[in-house]
Parts: C-alpha cells; structure tokens; sequence
C-alpha cells in the first residue's frame, strides 16, 4: 500500500482550502468539488469524490460561528495503486472564527475518550456524522488523513477516530499542526496508528506547531516530526507557517527519508543539560528565535519529567475546574524545586532562557517562587499566543 509522497500531500492540503466559502444556514455559497479546474484539489489520476463527499462544519465560539466547507472525503480511483483506498482532507484556519476555535483552549474527551483541544474537538465533532456515515458504508484498506494548521489538527482526530472505528490502516499527513492532545492521547494514538505512519511536517520558524504547551503534546509520542532545514539563527515568522510560502516548496521533489535526513529534533538527555547549563550561563538563546523555541519546548517537557515519570499522566486528571494549565504547569516545577537541588537548577536555567526568548530582562538572584515561575510561564504564553496569532491572521 504506497504512502503519499510529500509533494503530494502538501499539494492536497494546500489545495483543499479552495473549498472554504461561506454558507448562510449551510444552503449556500457551496463550491463544487466536480466542476472546479482542472485539477484543483490534487488528486487526480488518484482519487475520486462528488459534492456529496464534502465536510462541512462549524468553528468559533459562542455567537460568532460559521458554517464552511472543510474539506472531503476521496475513494480510491479503480485501476490504480490507490482502488483500495480512502483520502480525508482538511483545510487549517481562513476565517476569523477558525482562528477563534483555535484559540478555544480547554480541554475535552476526544473521539476515543482521551483528553485533547476542546476547540478542535468542538469542530471536529460538527462534521463527524459525515464521517462516521461514509465509513460505515465503504471498507477501505487504508485511509490517507491529510491537513495544515488546524486541518492538521481536524486530521489527527479523524485518525484517532477511523484507527478505532474501522479496520483500514490509516496514514496521518499533517504541515505545520498545532499539539492536538495530552499524554495519553499521544501514546494512544502512536501505538495505534505506530510512528512510521505519522508524518508530522514543520519548519521550525513556524509559531504553531509550538503551541499549545504543556500538557499538550505532539505526535508521534517519543518520536521526531519532520523538520525542514533552516540555520540557527533563524527567528519566528508569520510566513514559515504558509503552505504556499514554506511547506509546498519546502518539501518540493524530497522524500520522507530525505525530510528525516534533517535531523532529529530530540535531544539526548546529556545534550538538554548542556543546553540549560548554557542558557543559565546567558548564552544559547536568541530572542524570538525559532531555534530558541523548540529548545525551550523539549527542554520544559524533559524537566517535568525529571520532576516525576507520573506526572504527564496524572496532570490530565486534574486540569479544568478552573485550575488553569499554567497554573498547573507552574505549580510541577515549583515543587521540582522544592525536591530537588538539581531539578531546582534546571528550572532556573529555563526561566532564564525565557526570559530571553521573550526580550526581557531578569534580576539577579531572584527567588523560584511559585507566583514568579507562573509570571515567567505567562510571559512564554503570551509571547507565543502573539506570535501564533499573528500566524493565523496573516492567513485570513
């Protein structure tokens, strides 16, 4: 069963956001999937489809939702290498309150029962019957599951859903996807669908596939995404998170072998100690660096696991109720603090680093107290909630 290329995964998920027009009450202003140009969805001489295939679902939040096409459902064209398969395309955010649902953090029971983004829940359930429908009628082999941005994330718990709920094998294709669930969800879904049939595309530079934050995390878990090339003093850009600007050129005529040859974007754990050892020392950071960033990231995660292998599980029963993530992040390092000398140090090289990251200054000897450590995770927050937003705007 052949795997996409990556050319023509992106070509797919770039195109599919052709089908995003507005609808009054869902009756109109509907594009046709079957009288567009020649080929404006990247599938010919692959897959088929008919306008009956199309997704439509709902994003925002409260009073300001809207009805859109976001994407479709594709049956494997017979007489060729894919007769057997299914492709699920989804476009990211293009409208207003597309970027609303992405910034609807909260966390909700997923398509399996795991914990993950309750705005790309709330859309994904909108549009899920079609789903459910189509694949109750036809029994694919495997299942193509393509998307950017947030079609990146609307792909994922389709994957979650049709690996669970059917007996194909699933691929999950996503260009600069936003962590989608908690731990649990992560491991779940990488045992299911394992590592080697989830292609996760970023560049570096791009702000979000570096959010949301703790707890949420990227798949697959324990594994690599596919990054593409930039050099270290690269800093975050609007632009890096572009289909048309970033991720169809950049994995122009290249293989997934070839984007693995990029270079693993974990690091050893004696490599995150000298990174922090560094960056408590003032060097190893370049402020608003993209670099910076996925350092601080993979360094934050390997912390808390240094404070308790438990803890990535056991937060998920506790977050809600008005606690907030960040809370609840700051209140794990600071009791990393409290237990351990060593633990205590890390935390202060990644305030640090943070702080840089973030353009701001920090006074010498300043206690790890609870208050501060959530000052200082606020400021990451916000840093990367402005950043993210100027991302998705420049979409719209």
């Amino acid at each position: 069963m052949p795997q996409l290329s990556p050319p023509q995964a992106a070509a797919i998920a770039s195109a599919v956001y052709d089908l995003r027009e507005n609808s009054v009450s869902g009756v109109s202003g509907t594009p046709s999937l079957t009288k567009r140009a020649s080929n404006p969805i990247g599938i010919k001489g692959m897959f088929a489809t008919s306008d009956s295939d199309q997704l439509r679902g709902v994003s925002g939040v409260l009073a300001w939702t809207e009805i859109t096409g976001f994407g479709y459902i594709a049956q494997g064209l017979k007489g060729t290498a894919y007769e057997d398969e299914a492709l699920v395309a989804l476009r990211g955010t293009d409208i207003t309150p597309d970027w609303l649902t992405d910034a609807n953090i909260g966390v909700t029971a997923g398509p399996t029962g795991s914990a993950v983004h309750l705005g790309f829940n709330t859309t994904w359930k909108s549009f899920a019957p079609k789903i459910q429908t189509y694949f109750g009628n036809h029994k694919p082999k495997l299942i193509h599951c393509v998307g950017h941005s947030l079609g990146g994330a609307l792909a994922t718990l389709t994957a979650d859903y049709l690996k669970s709920h059917t007996g194909a094998f699933v691929e999950l294709y996503t260009f600069g996807c936003p962590r989608v669930g908690g731990y649990p969800f992560a491991t779940a879904l990488t045992e299911k669908l394992t590592s080697q049939r989830i292609h996760r595309v970023f560049h570096p530079a791009d702000p979000v596939p570096m959010v949301p934050l703790f707890p949420f995390l990227h798949v697959p878990i324990g594994g690599d995404g596919l990054a593409l090339a930039i050099d270290e003093t690269t800093r975050i850009s609007p632009d890096a998170h572009k289909m048309d600007v970033t991720y169809v050129p950049g994995v122009a005529d290249k293989s997934w072998a070839q984007l693995k040859a990029n270079g693993a974007q974990t690091l050893s754990d004696r490599q995150i100690r000298s990174w922090l050892k560094r960056a408590g020392e003032g060097g190893g950071v370049i402020a608003f660096g993209a670099r910076t960033s996925e350092l601080i990231s993979i360094a934050l995660d390997w912390i808390l696991r240094q404070v308790g292998t438990g803890v990535l599980i056991g937060l998920q029963a506790v977050i809600g109720g008005g606690i907030t993530l960040v809370d609840q992040l700051a209140y794990l390092l600071h009791r990393g603090v409290e237990t351990s000398v060593e633990v205590a140090g890390y935390v202060k090289s990644i305030v640090a680093a943070i702080m840089k990251f973030a353009g701001r200054a920090i006074k010498k000897g300043v206690s790890l107290t609870l208050q501060f450590i959530r000052y200082v995770l606020d400021i990451l927050m916000t840093t990367m909630r402005m950043m993210v937003r100027g991302a998705l705007i420049a979409l719209l």
